[in-house]
């Protein structure tokens, strides 16, 4: 049960300082997040998310992760979603191949640099008050 959005079906809760590293994480569940990170300063690096029926990663609340150097292939979604006032820094991931390559919504304010968001429904969605950076991205390739 988050604290900030409802119920979810999660494979992984990303700690606060913790750090999860070349893994690969799927989440076939009805709804299934691949991993859910929420208020923390989780460093995932170097892992593939693949396969799960909604998100590859959801950030919420007031997180500030560090994203860096994943592969998103193939999920239900969205490769990754940022929602509150989360500030992420997201560097150097691969999306491909799912709904949206990166969703930004409400207040959040990631840091988004160096990605590959190829081959999407849609590359990058920002929606409501948020207010991304977004630098040196390569994003083709997608439907929309």
């Amino acid at each position: 049960m988050s604290r900030t959005a409802a119920s979810h079906n999660v494979a992984r809760v990303g700690a606060n300082g913790a750090t999860l590293t070349g893994v690969t994480v799927t989440n076939s569940n009805r709804r299934g997040y691949g991993l859910w990170i929420e208020s923390t300063n989780t460093t995932v690096t170097q892992n593939t998310f693949t396969g799960s029926t909604h998100d590859g990663i959801s950030v919420n609340g007031t997180g500030t992760p560090t994203i860096r150097e994943n592969t998103f292939v193939q999920n239900g979604a969205n490769g990754l979603s940022i929602f509150g006032s989360a500030k992420p820094q997201v560097l150097s991931n691969q999306f491909e191949r799912t709904g949206f390559g990166i969703n930004i919504a409400q207040e959040a304010a990631p840091m988004v640099v160096s990605n590959r968001i190829r081959y999407n429904t849609d590359g990058i969605v920002v929606q409501g008050s948020a207010t991304p950076i977004l630098r040196q991205n390569q994003i083709e390739g997608n439907q929309r």
